[in-house]
């Protein structure tokens, strides 16, 4: 990554979540504490390759939510979603971050499908996207969504039209058809 930004590339570094943890519940035989320090070694990490946002999933609430905002606040880089709420209904994160590439505005946004944990509340993606598509559409050239989604959502999202350009998606089960 450091060569090619040295070669004058921009490199975009995008997480669509499930990063720092396996399972959405730290279980038997895996000790918290070791699970924690391992997702505090991938966000050390994140921090030395240049990460430009992140978007948390359902997995990387297994800590807890005090924990994910540990995480948050030794980050270098934004933690977004757009539907991803504490259970009084208010954003935990901002919900887009927008990117300058190159004289090339990139607004990114996070959401996520409904999860089930006690700490917060998962508003449906579609309906939190459609609140904030068309402010971000206004001040963007391009919109790329980081996506914790399952099908039935990515499905409803397809049909929906909005204009989003790209979607990174985690979760997925299969590789796309055209390696992308």
């Amino acid at each position: 990554i450091d060569e090619l930004r040295s070669e004058g590339f921009d490199v975009i570094i995008l997480d669509a979540g499930n990063l720092l943890f396996k399972k959405e519940n730290i279980g038997p035989g895996t000790p918290i504490e070791i699970a924690k320090s391992t997702a505090e070694i991938i966000v050390s990490g994140f921090n030395e390759i240049g990460c430009d946002a992140f978007s948390p999933g359902s997995k990387d609430f297994a800590g807890g939510l005090t924990f994910m905002q540990k995480m948050q606040s030794v980050a270098d880089f934004p933690f977004i979603s757009a539907n991803i709420k504490d259970i009084d209904g208010n954003r935990i994160f901002d919900p887009y971050v927008i990117i300058d590439s190159d004289g090339i505005s990139i607004g990114v946004v996070g959401l996520a499908s409904p999860f089930n944990h006690s700490e917060v509340f998962v508003q449906n993606p579609i309906e939190a996207l459609s609140e904030i598509v068309n402010e971000i559409d206004a001040q963007v050239d391009i919109i790329v969504l980081l996506f914790d989604s399952d099908e039935k959502d990515l499905i409803e999202l397809h049909a929906s039209l909005y204009p989003i350009d790209l979607i990174v998606r985690s979760k997925a089960k299969k590789q796309s058809s055209d390696g992308g």
